[in-house]
């Protein structure tokens, strides 16, 4: 007779590992052949950074713009067509434009940005409006 150890949580693991398998595999089914870049955002002290991940797009065919606090990264992953359609056993790369816009807080100075494509990656920093002085006035009550 085989002793087996009780580990109640061994349940638990094959239920996650199932999950994630079927997440997995429901995302990697692409609808559509839309390119759409993975970005995060976050706030220092001084500066709002923004960092996309762009492999495969040119330098040239990318297009930043700020108007009214909303900035906007668009461009084009250009399609690499060097074999003919019916060869291929599997193709997981998507091509195409894309267009993402974000909301930018008001302290966003448009005069401060600096934006860095390096490896396929696109940096930016966005510099915030120092912070007016405040001022104290004592009025007098009549």
């Amino acid at each position: 007779m085989t002793l087996l150890r009780f580990e109640p949580m061994r349940e638990f693991d094959t239920i996650h590992d199932q999950i994630q398998n079927y997440i997995s595999n429901f995302t990697n089914l692409k609808m559509t052949d839309d390119f759409n870049p993975n970005m995060d955002i976050w706030e220092e002290e001084g500066n709002i950074n923004i960092v996309a991940e762009l492999p495969g797009v040119k330098k040239e065919d990318i297009k930043l713009t700020i108007e009214d606090n909303i900035i906007t990264l668009e461009g084009e992953k250009k399609r690499f067509d060097q074999f003919d359609e019916k060869n291929f056993l599997r193709k997981e790369r998507v091509c195409g434009k894309f267009k993402r816009k974000f909301t930018l807080p008001e302290s966003i100075d448009n005069q401060k940005v600096n934006a860095e494509f390096k490896d396929g990656v696109l940096s930016i920093a966005l510099g915030k409006l120092e912070a007016p002085a405040k001022i104290e006035k004592e009025i007098s009550v009549k």
